[in-house]
C-alpha cells in the first residue's frame, strides 16, 4: 500500500527481459506518445484538461520498446485525468531474471496551478482582515474561502496522483510476475 508520492519503483521478475518486455507489450495498447491532453467540460460545468486514453479492454496504453517503455493506465470512457501517472522505465537484465524500473509522473503538458491558487488565498484572505476586526461574518467566511483555496488543490491533486498510482501499480503488479525491489517516495 503506497501512502505517499512515489518517484521511483523498482519490480524483479523471474521472466527474461525478452520475455517480461513481450509480457508488458501485451498488456499495453500501442498509441502514438506522448497521448495528448485535450480539454473537456466537465460534469460540475468546469473546462479541465485530461489525456486520451484509446478505447481498449486491454489495462495499458502507450509504447514499450526494447530501449524504454512510456506507458499509463487506460481507461474505460476514453478518457484519462491529468493526475493519471505516467510510468516511465526499462527492463534490464538481473541475474536471476530481470529488472523493471519506473519513474512515475504526472503528464509532461499538465501545469500546476498551485501558485495561482496561493495568491488569490492569500489576496482573499488579506481582504477579509478588516471585515473580521470589525466582527463581520463576510470577513470570516472570506477567510474561510482564502485558507481552502491556498490548501485544497495541492492536496487534492496530491491525493488524485497517489490514488492513480496505487490503481496503475496494483494492475500492472496483477497482470505480470513482478515482485518489489525497492520503492523511493518524494
Amino acid at each position: 500500500m503506497i501512502d505517499a508520492v512515489l518517484e521511483h519503483v523498482r519490480y524483479q521478475s523471474a521472466l527474461t527481459p525478452e520475455a517480461l518486455r513481450t509480457a508488458l507489450a501485451e498488456i499495453v495498447a500501442p498509441t502514438d506518445w506522448p497521448p495528448a491532453l485535450i480539454f473537456k467540460l466537465s460534469g460540475g460545468g468546469i473546462v479541465s484538461r485530461v489525456m486520451e486514453s484509446p478505447e481498449t479492454p486491454l489495462p495499458f496504453f502507450g509504447l514499450v520498446s526494447e530501449e524504454k517503455i512510456r506507458i499509463a493506465r487506460a481507461s474505460r470512457g476514453g478518457q484519462v485525468t491529468p493526475f493519471q501517472p505516467i510510468l516511465l522505465g526499462t527492463i534490464t537484465a538481473a541475474s536471476d531474471g530481470s529488472l523493471l524500473t519506473l519513474k512515475l509522473r504526472p503528464h509532461r503538458e499538465t501545469k500546476s496551478l498551485s501558485g495561482l491558487f496561493t495568491l488569490t488565498g492569500f489576496i482573499m484572505l488579506g481582504s477579509s482582515i478588516p471585515a473580521i476586526l470589525n466582527g463581520q461574518l463576510l470577513g470570516v467566511i472570506g477567510a474561510v474561502i482564502g485558507v481552502l483555496f491556498m490548501v485544497f488543490p495541492t492536496w487534492r491533486a496530491r491525493t488524485c496522483f497517489q490514488t492513480d498510482q496505487r490503481d496503475a501499480l496494483d494492475a500492472l503488479c496483477a497482470a505480470l510476475p513482478l515482485s518489489v525491489v525497492s520503492e523511493h517516495a518524494v
